[in-house]
């Protein structure tokens, strides 16, 4: 196991997919962290002395770390039958899936609409950790986006208008525009997108007996 620092993180990542992919596609990078950690920018990170980020190299989602929660895999079943459902609507187009949910409103009104819901467009999250905290003692929200900035999140059905499996690389494109832009501050410099795909875990989780 190996332990690095927030600063670290990206030059290791950057690194290690050079060694074990040379010119093979662009990886979609998964980094899992606590969801009080989800509101964090860590698609910002510095990935070169030439200025890049990691969100700007790579197509770049957060994960949920099981391994920080008590109840653990209690919705992971969950999880699985909204991503099959999630599978079969990747041809479509995204912002037909995904709903615009205001995360200002009370709970009682939000977990009856999300209990249906898979993918979600999130409107004025101003902790965001803290509300996928409460949402996942309910339910499963295997995909999110959100948009860091609140000026910018009225443009995020732009963002959406590709089909569904294309997210993350379409929020990857989002991501090397605003990046290369002399305009600040772009959309592409402050998003993020939750993309809970139970097939892709990392190695200390593949085998966990409560996941199966």
């Amino acid at each position: 196991m190996v332990v690095l620092s927030r600063q670290e993180l990206p030059a290791f990542v950057r690194k290690k997919i050079r060694e074990k992919l040379r010119k093979k596609p662009t990886p979609t990078i998964h980094l899992f962290v606590p969801r009080m950690l989800f509101g964090d920018n860590f698609e910002m990170l510095p990935s070169s002395d030439l200025g890049a980020v990691l969100g700007s190299e790579y197509p770049f989602v957060v994960r949920t770390n099981l391994k920080t929660h008590p109840i653990g895999c209690y919705y992971y079943d969950d999880w699985h039958e909204k991503w099959e459902q999630i599978e079969k609507a990747f041809e479509n187009n995204t912002c037909e899936v995904a709903k615009f949910i205001d995360c200002s409103l009370p709970e009682e009104d939000l977990i009856p609409e999300l209990e249906k819901t898979y993918a979600v467009i999130l409107k004025n999250c101003d902790s965001v950790g803290s509300w996928f905290d409460l949402i996942a003692e309910e339910t499963a929200l295997p995909v999110a986006l959100w948009s860091r900035d609140p000026q910018f999140q009225d443009q995020l059905a732009n963002v959406c208008d590709c089909i569904f499996k294309d997210l993350p690389d379409r929020i990857h494109q989002e991501r090397k525009t605003a990046h290369k832009s002399k305009i600040k501050p772009l959309l592409g410099d402050h998003l993020s997108l939750v993309w809970e795909d139970p097939k892709i875990v990392p190695p200390d989780m593949q085998f966990d007996p409560e996941i199966g």
